[in-house]
């Protein structure tokens, strides 16, 4: 159920919902929100399938009615907005150009002497390697299946498709940005 809700926040395409959905599962709007580069949009909902852990601990920012959010809903995403993309494929620039974005605001942080293009790639290990974790140390052990499975091809492909299209996206972004200047 996990794997379904998780394609379904993920997919990042506009999915008409009625207003009490979003206060029940994660959907791409909500998810949405999670990914904003507003900070306190960023640590809003980070509950991956119901809601009610963010209810519960204050985090929950429902698309239409958060005063933040409202300031950027759409009844009708806006295709012009990058960081937003609403339909498939999946624009590998504005993954990018999100990383891109995020690791500029994180360039104050770094002490001196790192390189700040190794911050572009943190968010990229923050989804792979907990998903090797969870799905080698957790769910694979665990699986009535031995070897090869559906289950080890999940996790491989996850992590195996995400790489490529991440460090194409922060190529493809870069490149823009520096265009632009």
């Amino acid at each position: 159920m996990l794997n379904v809700l998780g394609n379904l926040n993920h997919s990042n395409i506009h999915m008409p919902m009625p207003g009490f959905v979003h206060n029940v599962f994660a959907t791409p709007d909500i998810h949405r929100l999670h990914h904003e580069i507003n900070a306190t949009l960023g640590r809003s909902n980070l509950s991956p399938g119901t809601m009610l852990p963010d209810h519960l601990f204050g985090t929950f920012r429902h698309p239409r009615t958060s005063p933040a959010a409202r300031r950027r809903h759409r009844s009708k995403p806006d295709s012009g907005q990058p960081h937003c993309p609403d339909r498939l494929p999946l624009d590998l620039a504005a993954i990018g150009l999100a990383a891109t974005r995020e690791a500029t605001a994180m360039k104050r942080c770094l002490p001196e002497g790192v390189d700040s293009r190794a911050i572009l790639y943190v968010p990229l290990a923050a989804h792979v390697i907990p998903t090797l974790l969870i799905g080698f140390a957790v769910v694979l052990p665990g699986s009535p299946i031995e070897g090869v499975n559906v289950y080890t091809l999940g996790f491989l492909s996850a992590v195996l498709g995400s790489v490529p299209a991440y460090v194409a996206g922060v190529a493809i972004a870069q490149r823009q940005e520096r265009k632009r200047r």
